[in-house]
């Protein structure tokens, strides 16, 4: 809470000097000083109205990977942006480096926190795992890219990142099918989507590096990369929650996804030929389903979910509770802490007290299994309250 209010601070002084900033610039008709000093300001709001979101998923236990990775993320991305106002060559780089790098630390960044916080998830911990890795491995290559070209070997800098960028676009076909289901998980077949994008991978660095451009090289890497596309969306839509008739719309989608992916590759095999327009119609067409159908589902999904409660909210608002007198026997609000009863003043003591886990402090509410859902721990079973007679 300390934290929020410090960086709320920082966004409103920040907003008072880029507009006391842009005021004197227009006034004065100053030169690029001024408007650095606008553009730093500016930024620095932006950069902490971002943090506000990150910092209050670091009071989260669940959410606290992907807050502190936010972090870090948007004061590396201020940096950055500081120095390409104030035109820094930082650790010697040009302003083109510095762009390129806030470029590659957007693409990179943002998906890596969004995997570290669906790192708390059992079902997709492996998945965020790899893909926070790749991630890093896909920034490190872009970023190896940009030294090599100072020493105006072109050819390897550009090779050197588009490997980093095919890695990064097969990464996510891998973590998507790399997501399962729980523990009685038995689709094995999604590894056979992890293999199909590594196996990509490969192809495509191979005739990037030996810089060669076969038909037969570019019918393999299609064919890898739609079985690995359609085994990951398979694998998604499986775990969507459906009732009914909505099943239809999961197979109707997987089904759109096969077709749009054999069309694509009867595309590449009959390039320039007369069958080339019918494919190109017919894969078209199959992946707009695909896509509208995946909007469906997470829209199906989402109406589907079972209500969650979230006691963290309502118990910060909860200041009475519903009770009978145990003397008077009259139903009545009484405030927590200590009130007396409104009819006969007997005195009443009300304490209410969140089920936790012992070990890890994750709240216990509605618990359907004698575990901790957050560490595993073994909760003890709680003793009731006594019920009191009335007159008692």
């Amino acid at each position: 809470m300390e934290l929020r209010r410090i960086l709320l601070r920082v966004l409103l002084a920040a907003l008072a000097l880029a507009a006391l900033a842009g005021v004197v610039g227009v006034v004065t008709a100053a030169g690029n000083t001024i408007w650095r000093i606008v553009g730093t300001a500016s930024a620095t709001a932006g950069a902490v109205a971002i943090l506000l979101p990150f910092s209050s998923m670091m009071d989260k236990h669940k959410w606290r990977a992907g807050g502190l990775g936010g972090m870090v993320w948007t004061v590396v991305c201020y940096v950055l942006v500081i120095g390409l106002i104030w035109d820094f060559e930082l650790l010697g780089w040009h302003w083109e480096a510095t762009a390129w790098t806030l470029v590659a630390w957007t693409l990179c960044g943002l998906p890596a926190i969004l995997l570290l916080t669906l790192s708390a998830i059992p079902e997709t911990r492996l998945a965020a795992r790899a893909g926070v890795f790749l991630a890093t491995a896909t920034f490190g290559l872009l970023m190896l890219s940009l030294p090599v070209s100072f020493l105006s070997d072109w050819s390897t800098s550009n090779k050197m990142w588009v490997s980093g960028s095919v890695l990064g676009g097969l990464a996510i076909l891998a973590v998507a099918n790399l997501v399962h289901g729980g523990t009685n998980d038995r689709r094995w077949w999604r590894w056979v989507g992890v293999a199909a994008a590594c196996a990509a991978y490969i192809v495509a660095v191979t005739g990037i590096w030996q810089e060669t451009d076969s038909y037969v090289g570019r019918q393999i890497l299609t064919l890898l990369v739609s079985l690995s596309g359609v085994l990951a969306l398979t694998n998604l839509a499986m775990l969507a929650p459906l009732a009914g008739q909505q099943h239809l719309v999961r197979w109707g989608t997987i089904a759109a996804a096969a077709v749009c992916a054999g069309a694509i590759n009867m595309l590449i095999a009959t390039e320039h030929s007369p069958d080339e327009d019918l494919w190109g119609r017919l894969a078209t067409g199959s992946g707009i389903v695909a896509g509208c159908g995946s909007l469906a589902l997470l829209v199906l999904a989402r109406i589907n979910r079972r209500f969650e409660y979230r006691p963290e909210e309502g118990s910060m608002l909860m200041t009475d509770i519903g009770l009978t007198c145990p003397r008077c026997n009259k139903s009545q609000k009484i405030a927590l802490g200590g009130a007396a009863c409104r009819t006969c003043g007997l005195r009443i003591e009300v304490a209410i007290e969140d089920p936790r886990c012992p070990k890890c402090g994750y709240l216990l509410y509605m618990l359907q299994s004698p575990c901790c859902p957050e560490c595993g721990t073994v909760i003890a079973a709680q003793p009731q309250a006594p019920t009191v007679e009335p007159g008692r």
